[in-house]
């Protein structure tokens, strides 16, 4: 019996070890929730030499898992506020991974609605590798370890890229107004005031500068009926002109001069009567583009002729008439006299 009894205590408190050891066990194991920033956001300018210079707007960005992954977990990607450093990096949120293994992911942009943006329709190839960290080689405390990297997306070998950039094209154009007067009652002097009016179908988040110290803000622009409008008026003289620098690509454009302008000249030339307006080219309108600098010449003309009683063009031809019936006196008189001899 005594036998019997050490027998069965022994194997008790093996089998008492052995729980012990498999509670010890975790039964599942996930790797640390964490953040990445290596993909990089750029704009390309065309038009402009300002670095500075970009629209005021908060991109997206979405993953998408491959179908080969060991299970469906996602990463996300933090919208990203547009400032005026021209290369920003994105921030991935890296989530907790509960299988090892190999995942892949597609980062993509979506595209956005900023007037004179072209947005990449490019992809970046991102891969999360998840595996085992008995040792707590990371330090987290966690029983995986997830290590992310770009993915090389063209090339193999030496020869492989690794993109990890995300470029877009901002582009934008110019539009000078100008001013000419002629005709003998027109002041040269007196400034006449022309309204300039854009439109757009996309919202216009940068700001564009005129060049008697105007600007128009995003803030200065209202929407009516899905169209955005801003409108400067801008006073000038014979031979002044007026640039709006920084206009986005796509902006549309109308110039008009008004019936109303600045008062009368000391001269006594009236700018609200008496006036024809025109347009050099007959263009007063149009739609800016990438690095193109738009011209609208606004031609005000003004003035009469005077009646001095004789015609200075017809002069010559009177004096030849004269002189030839005077010839033709003559010659009649002389002949009477002789035949009278």
């Amino acid at each position: 019996m005594k036998k019997l009894f050490a027998l069965l205590l022994t194997l008790a408190l093996v089998l008492s070890f052995g729980v012990t050891a498999l509670a010890a066990e975790p039964t599942t194991m996930t790797s640390a929730p964490t953040t990445y920033e290596a993909l990089i956001k750029t704009y390309d300018l065309v038009g402009t030499d300002d670095t500075t210079l970009y629209p005021a707007e908060t991109l997206t960005f979405t993953s998408t898992p491959a179908v080969g992954n060991p299970d469906t977990t996602n990463l996300t990607v933090n919208n990203l506020v547009v400032t005026g450093n021209k290369d920003q990096k994105l921030v991935i949120n890296v989530p907790a991974y509960s299988k090892v293994g190999v995942y892949h992911y597609t980062i993509t942009e979506n595209a956005g609605n900023t007037q004179g943006v072209t947005y990449t329709n490019g992809a970046v190839e991102l891969s999360v590798l998840v595996e085992y960290d008995y040792n707590d080689t990371d330090g987290d405390g966690y029983g995986l370890k997830a290590t992310i990297g770009v993915t090389n997306s063209a090339g193999e070998g030496e020869e492989a890229v690794k993109h990890n950039t995300f470029t877009n094209t901002y582009s934008l154009g110019s539009l000078t107004v100008s001013k000419e007067v002629a005709g003998n009652l027109a002041s040269q002097t007196q400034k006449f005031s022309i309204d300039v009016t854009f439109t757009s179908d996309k919202p216009v988040l940068s700001t564009i500068t005129c060049g008697d110290g105007q600007t128009i803000t995003s803030a200065n622009w209202t929407l009516a009926d899905s169209v955005y409008t801003a409108k400067v008026t801008v006073k000038l003289a014979h031979g002044d002109n007026v640039t709006f620098s920084n206009i986005p690509a796509g902006v549309t454009y109308t110039v008009v001069e008004q019936a109303k302008h600045e008062a009368a000249d000391p001269n006594g030339s009236n700018p609200e009567t008496g006036y024809t307006v025109t347009y050099a080219d007959e263009k007063s309108a149009g739609t800016i583009t990438a690095d193109t600098v738009d011209t609208v010449k606004v031609v005000n003309t003004k003035g009469t002729t005077v009646n001095t009683g004789v015609v200075l063009d017809s002069l010559p031809y009177i004096l030849l008439i004269a002189v030839a019936v005077v010839a033709v006196v003559l010659f009649t008189a002389r002949k009477r006299r002789n035949r009278e001899v």
